[in-house]
């Protein structure tokens, strides 16, 4: 086996007889100070541009809103102009004389939603609400006053026709919530 021995005899050259000849540089070739400054200024407006396209903002985005807004195109990564679309729903309703309520949502839910009816209540008899239906554009129910057992009965067929929902709870106001479900 040969071994080479040229490397070997730049390690025996003295450091002075290695300095490299550079080569003459062509005019074409190198960059004048104006294609610099130019290069640098687009560098720059580059740079610019990005962190604009997708800065950071102190502001508080907005509220969500049914629809939802795009907001303005490059003022930050999520426009602070932008408000989400609500995906819930609320109402404030009366019930009737006969206990009923119903609501229409301002825009629709994409399925029907899981919906809960909280009564206010101001007297003293507690209120039952319930659902009846319920669909992507609105919810339908009844509230009674419920009745507590009294503590003279007697026989066991009075406790078993004994009617726990009272008289329908007419004017009173129920919160609606809408949910749409995630399972």
């Amino acid at each position: 086996m040969r071994w080479p021995l040229a490397p070997l005899a730049l390690l025996a050259t003295p450091a002075a007889a290695q300095v490299a000849v550079p080569r003459p540089l062509s005019a074409a070739t190198v960059a004048t100070k104006a294609d610099v400054q130019a290069a640098t200024a687009t560098a720059d407006a580059a740079r610019a541009a990005a962190e604009a396209a997708c800065r950071a903002t102190p502001l508080i985005p907005p509220a969500e809103m049914i629809g939802g807004t795009a907001g303005t195109a490059g003022t930050s990564c999520r426009p602070t102009d932008a408000a989400q679309p609500r995906i819930t729903r609320a109402a404030m309703v009366q019930t009737n004389s006969s206990g009923t309520w119903s609501v229409t949502w301002s825009a629709p839910l994409a399925a029907a939603p899981m919906t809960l009816p909280i009564p206010i209540n101001a007297t003293a008899e507690p209120v039952v609400c319930n659902v009846a239906t319920t669909t992507a554009a609105g919810a339908t129910g009844r509230c009674w006053y419920a009745r507590t057992l009294p503590s003279t009965l007697i026989s066991l067929t009075a406790l078993i026709n004994f009617d726990l929902f009272g008289a329908p709870a007419n004017a009173i106001s129920v919160q609606v919530l809408a949910i749409p479900p995630t399972q």
